[in-house]
């Protein structure tokens, strides 16, 4: 690249690193990097209530939602998502069967973070229970108390 078009390169990189650093700062946009910056999280939801019920799961987070999905007795579902680079990933899912109406903080970045990248859950009726591989148990996560 010769002298003069460096002198008019430059100068435009800085103003748009400029304008998009504004730009992220205001809110007016989400970077979403992937490029082994941030961590992949993997969430398995397994249907265990008791009488073989149907469960109707519906997550989201702030800026995605993944829709009601019907999950049979015993079946699974599942999705991914990258966590946000400064912290503050949050996805929260309702968990409906006939009667009953729950929810629960499914991935809290700054709880969760280090404690699962693959977090398997079994639904029950008295709550989620949350794989713990460092000891081979599951672990209890209470329903939220304001319901659906």
């Amino acid at each position: 690249m010769d002298l003069c078009a460096r002198s008019i390169f430059v100068p435009w990189l800085l103003l748009l690193l400029m304008v998009q650093l504004l730009l992220f700062c205001s809110g007016a946009i989400t970077p979403k990097i992937h490029v082994g910056i941030t961590q992949k999280i993997h969430v398995t939801i397994q249907n265990y209530l008791e009488g073989h019920q149907d469960l109707t799961i519906h997550c989201k987070s702030k800026n995605d939602d993944l829709g009601a999905k019907l999950v049979k007795y015993m079946d699974t579902y599942e999705f991914n998502f990258s966590l946000k680079l400064f912290g503050g990933t949050l996805f929260f899912c309702s968990f409906q069967w006939p009667g009953v109406c729950h929810r629960v903080d499914i991935y809290d970045q700054d709880r969760d973070q280090g404690n699962c990248k693959q977090c398997i859950y079994k639904i029950h009726e008295n709550g989620p229970f949350r794989y713990a591989p460092n000891n081979n148990t599951y672990i209890r996560f209470p329903w939220k108390p304001d319901g659906c």
